[in-house]
């Protein structure tokens, strides 16, 4: 588990279990949820029209975008999110 992704979190369930409780399928819908709202927080941040709301706060608010995403997402599927 040090090198690869697993999904959900193996050490989360008893042996055996973790396999039967997410599909591949599932995972994918989760980790597109999770990219789409991680692009909505970007492109909300980016946008110019947003610049006097936002100011120089668009940093932190990606990264505590990222972080929430992670804090939700990751017990199911590790969270495989790049921010860069």
């Amino acid at each position: 588990m040090v090198f690869c992704d697993f999904f959900p979190n193996a050490s989360l369930y008893p042996p055996g279990e973790s396999e039967h409780f997410m599909s591949p399928l599932g995972a994918l819908a989760i980790e597109t949820l999770a990219t789409a709202l991680l692009l909505f927080v970007v492109f909300a941040v980016a946008d110019p029209a947003h610049q006097a709301t936002v100011g120089s706060a668009g940093p932190v608010l990606v990264g505590a975008a990222v972080a929430v995403l992670i804090s939700v997402f990751g017990p199911l599927t590790q969270a495989g999110l790049n921010p860069a």
